[in-house]
């Protein structure tokens, strides 16, 4: 199946009777990592986030929400505990939550496009990836765009961002992007042909 993918613009915040409905409705991990974020948006968004991927889940395959148990493997990896064969991943990013469901690994990443760092970006891409951007007219888009699919192509597998693959991530990865606005969405799935 290709991905499902859903994005949500949370442009003004949460009010504090959302917030709290919210909170009950999420994983006691998700609840820790919110209450150690300084940033109030940054919160709203992984709340926003988890919520939007179990109403997904439970639309797209009929599973009541309050069976969604997320958990996370060694490497970080969350996924549904009763259902291995539901894959998924989310983002945030400012604004936007985005999430994607499939039936074989899939990663997601949205981001705003900012400044080119070159500094960053020598680290990340590889030497062909650099020259490009170097060559580009407008580095900053295309830089937040090959990050936004790096990223994904990382989560897909289950590693961080901060492996030694981020150079090489899309050595033979097939990766969609799409862009949203001032953003990026790029989605990757194991053996999924790109449009």
């Amino acid at each position: 199946m290709k991905p499902i993918v859903y994005v949500l613009k949370n442009k003004y915040g949460l009010a504090d009777a959302q917030r709290r409905f919210l909170l009950s409705h999420v994983s006691e991990y998700k609840k820790k990592r919110i209450s150690n974020v300084q940033s109030p948006e940054k919160a709203d968004a992984m709340l926003l986030a988890e919520s939007l991927l179990k109403c997904a889940a439970s639309k797209e395959f009929g599973i009541p929400m309050e069976s969604l148990t997320i958990s996370r493997k060694q490497g970080g990896k969350p996924y549904f505990v009763n259902f291995a064969n539901i894959h998924f991943s989310i983002s945030h990013g400012d604004e936007y939550v985005a999430v994607a469901l499939c039936d074989r690994p899939v990663g997601i990443d949205i981001q705003k496009i900012g400044n080119f760092p070159k500094k960053v970006a020598e680290r990340i891409c590889s030497n062909e990836e650099y020259e490009t951007l170097l060559e580009d007219t407008a580095s900053s888009i295309l830089f937040t765009k090959l990050w936004t699919r790096k990223e994904a192509v990382l989560k897909m597998k289950g590693i961080g961002i901060f492996s030694g693959e981020i150079r090489t991530a899309l050595n033979h990865q097939n990766v969609d992007s799409t862009r949203i606005e001032d953003y990026w969405l790029s989605v990757a799935v194991s053996d999924y042909e790109a449009r």
